[in-house]
């Protein structure tokens, strides 16, 4: 009986400290886990945002797109029409009558408000009245209502086009980092979240179940004074010292439970679990053969007792 207690004292002795470190990883587990979840919320935030200036960036795109392609059109009539030879008066004529047969939704408001002041700024009616031969249209005139026109109408639009394209990319990759980060998190809130629930399981495997013990022995699955699980850690898994650390035996490891960013500390987490089940084994064996010594202590003393005194 008093070997079967000695040993039971040092399996007690092992589980206590080997359940010490599985809370310390615990306290560092939930830790992770809280700061991660902040983490998340963060990136979706940022992905939220991201999202909306794309729209907005893509909307302005779309726009300045539409502006640009109908003024390339513009500008192409123009030279056309312009080029026939024909009288400053019939030239302006056809050029507006080419321009309105175009469906306006082709054409952007803006963009036929603009064309219009600058014909009549560079081609003003009093001047469109005296011309009526060939001559009054010549080159120099074209060119110079040409110029004004990409300069004040089609070269601003330009310069907007390019930032926006390059903002586009820089909120793309934001964006995409955004995700890819979501992505992370989550696959570690997940594998934090097994792992929790591996040590708590270890920790605590028949919470609503009672053992039979020898009432000389405390249960040491029970909660330990000095052991906190609120404790100031690190978010690192890794929070161990290596004085407190108990030697554990080479074992086949339980399951990996698919982890990818955590396998390396669930090894070691592992070889804890494993090896307080098997105290656990070990402290169920002895406290078995504490209970036959104590009951074959108790009837060698009842029979003792029983003996017929000699006379």
């Amino acid at each position: 009986a008093q070997s079967s207690r000695a040993t039971l004292e040092d399996v007690s002795t092992m589980k206590y400290n080997i359940k010490g470190q599985l809370k310390k990883y615990l306290v560092a587990v939930k830790t992770q886990h809280t700061e991660s979840e902040t983490k998340l919320k963060g990136l979706r935030e940022s992905e939220t945002n991201a999202h909306r200036s794309l729209d907005a960036i893509n909307s302005l795109i779309v726009t300045l797109d539409k502006f640009l392609q109908a003024s390339r059109y513009i500008q192409r009539l123009t030279i056309a029409t312009m080029s026939m030879n024909q009288n400053l008066p019939t030239s302006i004529r056809i050029l507006r009558e080419k321009i309105a047969a175009r469906e306006s939704s082709e054409i952007p408001k803006s963009l036929l408000t603009g064309y219009g002041s600058l014909l009549r700024k560079c081609f003003p009616e009093s001047k469109i009245a005296q011309a009526t031969d060939p001559a009054s249209l010549n080159f120099m005139q074209v060119l110079n209502f040409y110029n004004m026109y990409y300069d004040e109408i089609h070269l601003p639009k330009m310069i907007k086009l390019e930032p926006a394209k390059s903002q586009r990319l820089e909120v793309w990759r934001k964006l995409v980092a955004s995700v890819n980060g979501i992505k992370q998190t989550c696959l570690q809130l997940s594998e934090l979240s097994l792992i929790e629930e591996a040590i708590n399981k270890a920790l605590n495997p028949d919470r609503f179940s009672m053992r039979s013990r020898p009432l000389s022995m405390c249960d040491p699955d029970e909660e330990e004074e000095g052991i906190s699980t609120t404790t100031n850690t690190s978010s690192s898994l890794r929070n161990i010292p290596e004085d407190e650390a108990v030697e554990v035996k080479e074992q086949p490891l339980l399951g990996d439970l698919g982890l990818k960013l955590y396998k390396s500390e669930w090894k070691g987490i592992s070889k804890l679990i494993q090896t307080l089940g098997e105290l656990r084994s070990a402290e169920k064996e002895q406290s078995q053969k504490l209970d036959d010594a104590l009951h074959s202590r108790e009837l060698l003393a009842s029979f003792s007792s029983k003996k017929t005194p000699v006379l």
